[in-house]
């Protein structure tokens, strides 16, 4: 038996393999098979609070996947890092108009006084070419008033669903 993937030859004739969206087909010549793993490419794989510099363009996948935390220091309490994960399509954020990604978290905090106060969180970041992602501006809301922060991060930038090579 051969195999390859794009397809499956026994003795005699071949069976043609197909992945759907969002799915390879990897050779393990090894162990003699074909393995369906998801088409997930690791662009950038860091802890920044300013900027990514992703390995190739995010336009050569179909759409991106965020994995960002954050964790900040309210009243005394250490709010743990909580990853989160964020997806968007290549289209949407290859329009000049429309680069920017905004990533927010909202929780109530029930502390002493101020107990069940929303507390928001967010961060603005903008693809100044297609392979930087910085960040223009990272901010809280808690108790009525807005303060800059550090404590939001990008921690891995993924390629989902290769539609074009460097």
């Amino acid at each position: 038996m051969a195999i390859n993937p794009q397809a499956v030859r026994g003795p005699v004739t071949a069976v043609p393999v197909v992945a759907g969206t969002g799915v390879r087909l990897r050779e393990d010549i090894d162990n003699n098979r074909v393995v369906a793993e998801a088409d997930e490419t690791v662009l950038c794989n860091t802890e920044s609070n300013s900027s990514c510099t992703l390995s190739e363009a995010y336009t050569n996948f179909e759409r991106i996947k965020i994995v960002w935390t954050y964790g900040n220091n309210l009243t005394s309490v250490e709010y743990s890092i909580v990853p989160i994960v964020s997806e968007f399509f290549s289209e949407d954020i290859t329009a000049t108009t429309n680069k920017n990604i905004l990533l927010s978290v909202v929780n109530l905090n029930g502390n002493g006084s101020t107990a069940n106060q929303f507390v928001t969180r967010s961060s603005l970041w903008k693809f100044t070419n297609a392979n930087t992602l910085d960040l223009l501006k990272a901010y809280q809301l808690y108790n009525g008033n807005v303060t800059s922060i550090t404590s939001m991060s990008v921690r891995r930038i993924y390629g989902i669903n290769r539609i074009a090579s460097n």
